[in-house]
């Protein structure tokens, strides 16, 4: 939430969703008058022991890049059940555009296999 990363520099003009500038006016709506830095808005900074197993997709062209790479790193460190898979070049929330792009789809379908694997079964 911090936009501090160095993907926003390297990166921010090859992801057409979303720039830093956006991306911090979107982050302090959402922590209204918390710390941006604050665990409870930014995982990141958090301690993650215990987190739930985690499937992350990242775009190779995203400015969330690091964000999601240290987010993988931290949570699996911590013992958390982490896949992470990066798609060649594609932007922040790639997936959205599932009726149009066909990554798009083949992650929805990743994303329904990964929560049949991990939600209890009732």
């Amino acid at each position: 939430m911090t936009c501090s990363s160095a993907a926003f520099v390297t990166r921010g003009c090859r992801d057409p969703m979303i720039n830093r500038q956006l991306a911090l006016e979107r982050a302090r709506l959402y922590a209204g008058a918390r710390k941006l830095a604050d665990p409870e808005i930014s995982p990141l900074y958090g301690e993650l022991s215990g987190f739930p197993p985690l499937l992350i997709f990242i775009g190779s062209e995203e400015v969330l890049y690091d964000d999601a790479l240290n987010l993988a790193q931290k949570a699996s460190q911590a013992g958390s059940d982490v896949k992470l898979i990066e798609w060649s070049g594609l932007f922040h929330v790639f997936v959205y555009l599932f009726p149009f792009l066909p990554e798009g789809a083949e992650a929805c379908q990743l994303a329904g296999e990964f929560l049949r694997l991990h939600l209890p079964k009732n």
